[in-house]
């Protein structure tokens, strides 16, 4: 991985780490996933997806994004707001609310897609995210229903994914719906 940066579970290769579902409103998703499954609170935040790309084309729009933990899985929670084309996009990918994506864990995301390649499920986006890292989705979509995303974190990414897992452990079921965390290491 470049820069030091490391998947979710490095060193556990093939697991999967994060379950995320394409919702139509965080606050209301939260409420559903915080009263009917043992998971949160969530942490929010809300990305420009200006510079990245959706297959061939230009990405555009704003993803929210809610992320919190059930015990050690990593749950995301995604609302896109915008005109497309994006990973996101329910009438550009047909993938609609519901599960989007699993993460995997990787010890290098080049050989993850040269795998995926082979077996003709192609990669449709690549892209750094600005503090955060590198983020590939590969199309499984013939295969699952879903998209595979892999992932190389930042240090700090990695920081705050402690404390919101720390939080989950913690928690008493009050203020389910927070700020993310302020990436430092």
């Amino acid at each position: 991985m470049s820069e030091g940066w490391t998947s979710i579970g490095a060193g556990q290769a093939g697991r999967v780490v994060q379950l995320c579902y394409l919702v139509p409103d965080i606050a209301a998703a939260v409420a559903q996933w915080t009263r009917h499954m043992p998971a949160g609170p969530f942490f929010h935040a809300r990305f420009d997806m200006t510079g990245q790309r959706f297959g061939d084309r230009p990405a555009r729009g704003m993803l929210d994004v809610a992320v919190g933990y059930q015990q050690d899985m990593n749950i995301e929670l995604a609302a896109y707001d915008g005109d497309g084309p994006a990973i996101y996009d329910r009438t550009a990918t047909g993938v609609g609310y519901g599960l989007h994506h699993v993460q995997i864990a990787c010890d290098d995301i080049d050989a993850a897609i040269a795998d995926h390649a082979a077996r003709d499920e192609p990669v449709l986006t690549d892209h750094v995210v600005p503090g955060f890292g590198r983020a590939v989705m590969v199309d499984t979509r013939k295969l699952l229903g879903h998209f595979v995303e892999y992932g190389a974190w930042t240090p700090a990414v990695h920081a705050a994914l402690d404390r919101m897992r720390t939080a989950h452990r913690d928690w008493d079921g009050r203020d389910p719906l927070r700020p993310y965390p302020t990436l430092t290491s």
